[in-house]
């Protein structure tokens, strides 16, 4: 079972410096996972989204997906005794400044194993910049767990964030 939750966080200059960023800088990286019914499915997403315009109060939603190839900017390959997880950055996703774009492998998880992954970037609209922030952790398991992120230590860390000021 792979299990992903997946922290996004908006907001523009208003917040990007203190006092504003205060609230922004207390938005959470992990959480307990939301119930999981039985049977469990190949794959839990757990979404948390939280806006600048909207006093970053967290937006949680569940799916269960019943395929493990896809996600997001993700792609995942499941071997015999591993999980192989590929990144492929986009700057029309990610935002600048330019990383170049690739399909790479960042995390090769065995059972029971956990990752988190880290990018950032900058956004301009007609109204100004705006920063997008991606927190993403992912476990690959035998037994589901709604406290998996909160009591260990990621085995694997891949940050990609960048200076955006």
């Amino acid at each position: 079972m792979l299990v992903i939750q997946h922290f996004k966080t908006v907001w523009t200059q208003k917040t990007r410096g203190m006092p504003g960023a205060e609230k922004r800088i207390k938005v959470p990286h992990k959480l307990l996972l939301p119930d999981a019914t039985h049977p469990l499915p190949p794959v839990l997403l757990h979404e948390i989204t939280a806006y600048e315009w909207e006093d970053f109060r967290l937006q949680q939603t569940t799916k269960r997906l019943d395929q493990l190839e896809q996600y997001w900017s993700f792609q995942f390959q499941q071997q015999e005794h591993h999980l192989e997880i590929w990144f492929t950055y986009s700057k029309t996703e990610h935002g600048s400044p330019e990383r170049g774009s690739y399909l790479h492998r960042i995390f090769k998880l065995k059972k029971n194993q956990t990752a988190v992954f880290q990018i950032n970037g900058r956004f301009a609209n007609e109204e100004g910049q705006y920063y997008v922030s991606h927190f993403v952790n992912l476990g690959f398991v035998k037994r589901f767990n709604d406290n998996l992120f909160l009591t260990k230590e990621p085995d694997h860390n891949v940050d990609l964030r960048a200076q955006l000021y």
